[in-house]
């Protein structure tokens, strides 16, 4: 499944409302939004997540510890949408003057997420667990310096309705941090497989999408800075490796800067990629739509050579490896 890489974004602009406005009967909002589930299936749900995700958990730790960092010194009040257990709380709670706010439309999700605020380090009376939706935050305007979510908008009901509020709560410069699952490329394979689970899906995670195309909905939400990155700090690698990567990526200038900006002064990143030929290019052309579909976006037409070049290295050799067939 592809993953849309987990950013900071800064709120365009201020909000106008007064300070003491709330959203309009925040219960009659929950309901509409997130329609309630009998006790034993959100007491099931909540388990589940508390057990069920701590291999994920353990497997994305280092990723997180990097994309929180971003947090350090820069938000007191701070805002978690989807808290759920709480299993993102001890990467940023445990800072001095920290106040959180976590929404979940599930009760059941409170025991579980104090629990891991208080293995945080924080004290009980700087957590407060709201139940609510994301689509109507029961909180002031420019009220937070940070907002989090990480797996949410896959499951919210209107995800345009919840980037607003997550803007309407932001204070000017606040900072939005997300990790979501997004679709895969049109016309892929796994898009496809992703389009037959996805009902069954639903079903089973509580409302969770696996087609939506969170990026974008992003992108397009009206932040002033939207940066999709990779999970390193500037200049914090020796070496970048990548073999049959670019032909399959998104945006491959985009990509190409993060390798430049991950990498130390004098890093070296090395590639084996496969890249439009001269005499094939014809048959490139007619096969590419098909490689696309089998190969998850795998594209043969792309000058991958020349972007490499164009990007902006110090030094770029290209050697080009040719196949003979057997006679």
């Amino acid at each position: 499944m592809a993953a849309v890489g987990a950013a900071a974004l800064l709120p365009s602009h201020p909000s106008h409302a007064s300070d003491d406005s709330f959203p309009t009967d925040a219960m009659a909002m929950l309901n509409r939004f997130h329609p309630p589930r009998p006790d034993w299936y959100a007491e099931l749900y909540a388990t589940a997540m508390n057990t069920s995700m701590k291999s994920y958990e353990a497997e994305i730790e280092g990723y997180k510890s990097e994309l929180f960092a971003n947090l350090r010194g820069q938000a007191k009040q701070i805002l978690e949408i989807g808290i759920g257990t709480g299993p993102n709380l001890k990467y940023y709670a445990s800072e001095g003057g920290t106040s959180v706010y976590g929404v979940d439309p599930n009760r059941k999700m409170e025991k579980y997420a104090q629990a891991a605020a208080e293995a945080a380090g924080l004290p009980p009376a700087n957590f407060k667990f709201l139940h609510a939706v994301s689509e109507s935050l029961p909180l002031r305007d420019a009220s937070v310096d940070a907002v989090i979510g990480t797996l949410v908008l896959c499951s919210v009901a209107d995800v345009n309705l919840a980037l607003q509020e997550i803007r309407r709560v932001l204070k000017p410069g606040g900072l939005y941090l997300f990790v979501e699952h997004v679709a895969a490329t049109d016309g892929t394979v796994l898009r496809f497989v992703q389009q037959l689970l996805d009902p069954l899906q639903q079903t089973l995670a509580d409302g969770c999408h696996l087609t939506r195309k969170t990026g974008k909905d992003i992108t397009e939400a009206g932040f002033s800075n939207v940066s999709e990155s990779l999970p390193l700090r500037d200049a914090s690698v020796d070496a970048v490796i990548g073999t049959l990567v670019l032909c399959s990526v998104a945006d491959v200038n985009l990509t190409l800067q993060e390798v430049r900006k991950v990498l130390k002064p004098g890093g070296i990143y090395l590639f084996v990629e496969h890249v439009a030929a001269a005499v094939l290019r014809f048959v490139q052309g007619l096969l590419d739509p098909l490689q696309q579909m089998l190969a998850d976006g795998c594209h043969l037409t792309r000058k991958t050579g020349k972007n490499i070049t164009e990007e902006g290295f110090s030094n770029v050799i290209v050697i080009k490896l040719y196949y003979q067939l057997p006679r």
